[in-house]
């Protein structure tokens, strides 16, 4: 029985010995790929944090004291990872997000700088134009598909074009939409800009 333990204690130091010479081989880690290796780590926990919060599963309370679990560099990180989740989540074509995104990135500045007020007066602003421009957009089309209607015969108060499906009407949405990207980008660029200073 001893002779058999014996020769499992050399199987296991013949094992052991081979796979720290293995290790010995490999280079060293430099600075940038353990950077590296901390922000693969990381940056999904920042992201995963934005989604709860954009989802409503994380309200204004609970997201400071999840980001306070992570400190120095791994913080640094989550918070880099929540900024930019959230400037990605700043969009026309889904408001109730965006509303959720800016209220996230305000959180983040913390009264910062007068962020919170710059940025709801620069979202106001590209709001407010793109549903004017939108009311204008869709009228011209309710009108264009009434007069279409009318010269088929058909016509009342009760008669209203459906225009949910017409290609033209959303491709011009898109087209609306697209042009006021640059101000939306400005927006982001304002929180990038001061809040990735740490």
């Amino acid at each position: 029985m001893d002779q058999e333990n014996e020769v499992e204690d050399e199987r296991v130091k013949s094992a052991l010995e081979i796979a720290m010479e293995r290790l010995s081989g490999l280079p060293e880690l430099t600075a940038e790929d353990i950077a590296e290796q901390r922000e693969k780590e990381y940056r999904p926990v920042g992201e995963a944090l934005a989604n709860k919060f954009l989802q409503g599963i994380m309200d204004e309370e609970s997201l400071p004291e999840e980001i306070s679990r992570y400190k120095d560099d791994s913080g640094r990180i989550v918070i880099r990872a929540l900024i930019s989740c959230f400037c990605r989540s700043i969009q026309l074509d889904d408001l109730s997000t965006t509303v959720k995104a800016l209220g996230g990135l305000c959180l983040l500045a913390g009264g910062r700088e007068g962020i919170q007020e710059k940025a709801n007066a620069a979202w106001a602003r590209i709001l407010d134009d793109f549903q004017q421009r939108k009311k204008r957009t869709i009228q011209a089309y309710e009108v264009s598909e009434r007069e279409k209607l009318v010269s088929l015969g058909i016509s009342g108060s009760a008669v209203r074009p459906n225009l949910t499906e017409n290609e033209s009407l959303n491709k011009d949405l898109d087209d609306l939409r697209a042009s006021l990207e640059p101000e939306v980008e400005k927006l982001r660029a304002m929180f990038l800009q001061n809040l990735r200073r740490e």
